[in-house]
């Protein structure tokens, strides 16, 4: 899971899910925002199932979600990207980075999973 500042809910602990493209973000201040403290506050529809990671930093506003365990080649090899000052939009879109593309590896499949923040 990944922890973040949520426009319009405040903090919250975002997770994606094994089985469908949902990531769900849960409200976490109880004593600042207690109407959504361990609540789901939004769905996102991320670019498909079988994620198992999802990233941010606290000097990023961005959220990065992997699929590496999907079938689909074009999906395991990229990661979606949404723009966290952004979420308080009805749909929230986010941009596939496709990571296994840049790579240059032509050979099997290329599964690729969150990035590292290292600076």
């Amino acid at each position: 899971g990944a922890n973040f500042e949520h426009p319009n809910y405040g903090p919250v602990w975002a997770t994606s899910h094994l089985g469908d493209p949902t990531i769900s973000l849960i409200g976490t201040d109880p004593e600042d925002h207690p109407e959504h403290a361990w609540k789901v506050v939004q769905m996102l529809e991320g670019q498909g199932g079988d994620s198992l990671f999802i990233k941010t930093h606290p000097e990023s506003n961005h959220l990065y979600v992997d699929t590496p365990l999907n079938p689909e080649p074009s999906i395991a090899s990229s990661v979606a990207v949404f723009n966290i000052d952004e979420l308080d939009q009805e749909e929230p879109q986010y941009e596939v980075l496709p990571i296994g593309e840049w790579s240059g590896i032509d050979e099997g499949m290329r599964r690729i999973v969150q990035p590292e923040y290292n600076k």
